[in-house]
């Protein structure tokens, strides 16, 4: 598996969200562009058979122009989160640990899909779903901090969204974490599953910080159709875009 990106980055749906007051939208990209090969490989190593990982990424620019994509990869054998630089628009370095066992992260064991955020005062953050168990799958979401975009890291020991009772929901698991500013505040998206594997209800939620993500509260159903994986990004012109799985041709 590898990261595939459009020639552009643009994302594919476009529209304002996060209450009554922004309610303008954007259009979709005319066009896009798939390139060959994947534009990074992620190869776990000592394995008897050849397989690569580089899944759930988030792509974007630091404030001084680098471009960074931080993804899900292997770390001794544990799923973790890793980092990589873009040599140019198509490609970029071998990835790196950001948030894994041999970074000294052993807790939670395992950690997928981050979402990254600078606070305006520097502070870079990672949010990520943990979990302790893959038979389980009892993900919660996570945050650690750093200094720098490229770490080290240190992860916030208790879940700042943990699963549970949220917004009169009995969440199992939580996925697809996205964190955003809007009006001065914090505004995280996510999806609840009510489930592992006999999946009835899958919800779209979202909560407010006034700390720069150490304390979320006023959790509720939110209109924000992302999907497994899917993220909410601000852009440049004051609107967010959002992607999310969907059916396409039946499929």
């Amino acid at each position: 598996m590898g990261i595939l990106m459009s020639r552009s980055l643009t994302l594919i749906l476009c529209f304002a969200l996060i209450g009554p007051s922004v309610a303008s939208a954007c259009e979709l990209p005319s066009s896009w562009t798939r390139t060959g090969e994947p534009v990074l490989r992620d190869p776990i190593l000592d394995q008897p058979y050849t397989y690569e990982v580089a899944s759930d990424p988030h792509v974007f620019w630091t404030d001084t122009g680098q471009l960074v994509a931080v993804y899900t990869g292997d770390d001794d054998d544990a799923v973790s989160i890793k980092l990589s630089f873009g040599i140019n628009d198509h490609g970029f370095r071998p990835g790196s640990v950001l948030l894994g066992p041999s970074a000294g992260h052993l807790s939670p064991k395992f950690k997928e899909t981050p979402f990254y955020y600078q606070t305006p005062q520097g502070e870079h953050q990672i949010y990520f779903i943990g979990y302790e168990n893959e038979e389980t799958y009892e993900t919660q979401v996570y945050f650690a901090v750093s200094d720098e975009v490229a770490g080290p890291y240190t992860i916030i020991p208790t879940p700042v969204m943990p699963r549970g009772n949220i917004a009169d929901k009995e969440v199992h698991l939580i996925t697809s974490p996205s964190v955003v500013k809007h009006d001065g505040l914090l505004h995280m998206m996510f999806l609840g599953w009510d489930a592992f594997e006999k999946v009835t209800q899958i919800w779209s939620m979202g909560a407010i910080s006034a700390d720069n993500g150490r304390t979320w509260h006023d959790a509720r159903e939110v209109g924000v159709p992302i999907g497994m994986e899917g993220q909410v990004t601000a852009v440049l012109n004051g609107g967010f875009v959002a992607t999310r799985t969907g059916e396409h041709n039946g499929r």
